[in-house]
């Protein structure tokens, strides 16, 4: 089994991400401890200086998986925060990134024929849209709960 690190620089953006095998960490203090963390930065990164969280995609501990280019650890509240997705997105209390529109409740419509689809997000209009299987656009509208 294995599990992951984030290297962070000195503003806690995440600058890259690393595998370490389960076992090495459990031998040396185990998940999110300070001695598994300087025996990976000791042995592995061979610099003991370095900055690094452990960090689980399953959301398990510190809620999201790190993401280089534009996510960062914050320190205060021990969590991952992921790359920004939107502009217009902002941070929830739970540490995730949500839509100014509330995503679809729905991923099923009778209404709309030929319907597979996941929803995207559309930055320019501000509202959620999807296609269905022959290329026919909807948009969510979030007041009465369909795709039109």
């Amino acid at each position: 089994m294995m599990t992951q690190f984030a290297k962070l620089d000195e503003n806690n953006n995440v600058i890259d991400i690393f595998v370490v095998d389960q076992a090495d960490v459990d031998a040396n203090g185990g998940d999110q401890s300070v001695e598994a963390e300087n025996w990976v930065k000791q042995n592995l990164l061979k610099d003991a200086s370095a900055s690094i969280k452990q960090f689980s995609n399953d959301e398990s501990f510190r809620v999201n998986g790190a993401e280089p280019n534009g996510g960062y650890y914050d320190s205060t509240n021990d969590v991952f925060i992921t790359v920004k997705p939107f502009a217009s997105w902002s941070l929830n209390s739970d540490y995730k990134w949500k839509a100014p529109v509330t995503e679809p409740s729905a991923y099923t419509d009778a209404a709309v024929p030929d319907y597979s689809f996941a929803p995207i997000w559309d930055e320019e209009n501000q509202v959620w849209i999807a296609f269905t299987t022959t290329e026919q656009k909807v948009v969510w509208n979030p007041d009465t709960s369909s795709w039109q």
